[in-house]
């Protein structure tokens, strides 16, 4: 499936695959504002949180779902840091299922 690049100030969250089998993996690629130094994404209800250095208004993560995660429809959320601290700007999210 090809994606269209997001413009350079846009924000969003893109999951491959969307719908993933337990105990296998899934790439999540955060979109952030210009000025952006980072992010997180955390898929808080299975893989946990993992830092994304960015390139070009954009970072990936590669995580696996655990074999125990529950089979449902999770939530996966991604922040962008603003390069002062702890602080973090916007906030995006989109789901998977897991089966």
């Amino acid at each position: 499936m090809l994606v269209a690049p997001e413009p350079a100030d846009a924000v969003g969250i893109h999951i491959v695959p969307a719908r993933v089998a337990a105990g296998q993996d899934v790439t999540v690629t955060l979109y952030c504002p210009a000025g952006a130094k980072g992010g997180t994404v955390d898929g808080p209800t299975t893989f946990g949180s993992h830092r994304a250095e960015f390139s070009e208004g954009r970072g990936t993560v590669t995580a696996r779902i655990p074999q125990e995660a529950d089979r449902a429809e999770h939530q996966i959320n991604g922040f962008c840091d603003d390069g002062e601290g702890s602080a973090r700007e916007a906030v995006v999210s989109a789901f998977i299922q897991v089966f």
